[in-house]
């Protein structure tokens, strides 16, 4: 007959081993959805060439990026940034990355992106004190004409002809308001020219100023060398330490004149 302390410990093995079996689930449950959150490699264009760099912090990261093309021939570019950390930001910067991919596919303008997709988190958003940031642009890949629209993201940077804009958010973030209507901001793009998005996290780092000069001082230079350096500038801003939240900087850089092969 078992004594009283064999099946307490029996029941305590039962317990680690189902213990270990949830962590393995959530282990692999977790990787799946930061998989799902990184883009396909970028579409090989002609005039516009693509890079990212992403720093995770420890754990289950919330940023999420990509790039469509659009039924337009559009080249459309976005970034999302849930606030908080764990599990339920990821899932639901899983869910907000595949609903902006969606709107963008069917050809969606930035700005109407933003906006059809803020009244459909909202309610959800509000429940569970979540809000989320983002920033969406389009490049037209015969004009050269970008399209852009945020809500609460930090400033989108253009380097147009060697001169430096920012383009601000206009609206909150997504899940602060019931219905938002960003402003949509243009600009045409040239050779040479920049477009440059970046997450919540390297604008703490970078005391919310991308040092521009370091993309000056590397001219010319491709996408993912700027990506790269940037991102080496925030390294060394919180002195090589781990970031302690998620870094993702997203470069579009235009090579050529738009309409030449």
């Amino acid at each position: 007959m078992r004594t009283t302390l064999e099946a307490a410990s029996e029941r305590a093995a039962q317990l680690e081993t189902e213990l270990k079996r949830t962590q393995a689930t959530l282990a692999q449950s977790w990787a799946l959805t930061q998989r799902m959150l990184r883009p396909d490699a970028p579409p090989d264009l002609p005039n516009v060439e693509i890079a990212a760099d992403h720093q995770p912090a420890d754990g289950v990261g919330s940023d999420a990026w990509g790039w469509v093309m659009q039924p337009s021939g559009r080249l459309a570019c976005f970034m999302s940034d849930v606030a908080g950390r764990g599990m339920t930001a990821a899932l639901a910067a899983l869910t907000l990355h595949t609903a902006i991919k969606m709107a963008l596919r069917l050809g969606v303008t930035p700005s109407e992106t933003l906006r059809s997709i803020n009244a459909e988190v909202y309610p959800h958003y509000t429940d569970a004190m979540l809000l989320a940031t983002a920033a969406v642009f389009t490049i037209d890949g015969t004009t050269g004409a970008v399209e852009h629209a945020s809500a609460g993201h930090p400033p989108t940077l253009l380097r147009l002809k060697g001169t430096w804009q920012r383009w601000p958010a206009t609206v909150p973030p997504l899940g602060v308001q019931p219905e938002i209507t960003p402003e949509t901001q243009t600009a045409t793009l040239a050779p040479h020219d920049f477009v440059i998005v970046h997450s919540n996290g390297l604008a703490d780092d970078l005391r919310n100023a991308v040092p521009t000069h370091i993309v000056d001082e590397l001219q010319p230079a491709a996408a993912q060398a700027v990506a790269v350096a940037v991102a080496a500038a925030a390294k060394q801003q919180r002195g090589g330490h781990p970031p302690t939240d998620d870094q993702t900087l997203l470069v579009a850089h235009v090579i050529r004149s738009f309409g030449s092969a």
